[in-house]
């Protein structure tokens, strides 16, 4: 490890290394993220180590450290970012799929805020399926949720997918 005045870098498995710690402000990890990271194919001269991450393709090593630290939000909020990874990727069954564990945490932890933007993403993800009606559903529970926690910055996103949503339900 190394210390200097105030830091202390741990190198190891933070499953090992957590709990032998007491209180602490931040925990920096590497990877994984869960995306199957690599480096694209513009770059000849990229050295064999950087082809990839190992193991990035599995968050379990992640989700078990969130779950020692009592994070459960913070899972729910990894999905839900995994989800919208996937979506940028445009890997649409990968994104449901973290939407929907995300959403499951979300759900079985009372956490309206993070139910809030799974809707929204959904919504985002129906109407990439041209799937208004759903689309439209998604946000209308959003749009729910925002309103009930005051959450303006969420009910504007809602009214603007279901803006989209009716627009593409009218072609």
């Amino acid at each position: 490890y190394y210390e200097e005045k105030g830091i202390t870098i741990y190198c190891g498995d933070c499953r090992e290394i957590l709990p032998q710690l007491g209180r602490f402000a931040l925990v920096l990890t590497d990877p994984p993220y869960g995306i199957s990271w690599s480096r694209g194919t513009n770059n000849q001269r990229a050295s064999k180590s950087q082809d990839g991450i190992l193991g990035d393709e599995d968050t379990s090593c992640r989700d078990e450290v969130l779950e020692m630290l009592g994070d459960i939000q913070g899972i729910a909020q990894n999905y839900n970012n995994l989800g919208m990874t996937h979506a940028d990727k445009r890997d649409w069954n990968a994104a449901l799929d973290c939407y929907e564990r995300a959403f499951g945490i979300a759900q079985e932890q009372g956490l309206l805020n993070i139910m809030a933007i799974i809707y929204l993403n959904r919504a985002e993800l129906m109407l990439e399926w041209e799937d208004s009606s759903m689309a439209a559903s998604f946000c209308s529970r959003a749009l729910d949720i925002c309103l009930k926690t005051g959450d303006h910055l969420g009910e504007a996103d809602a009214h603007r997918l279901l803006g989209r949503a009716f627009t593409q339900r009218r072609q």
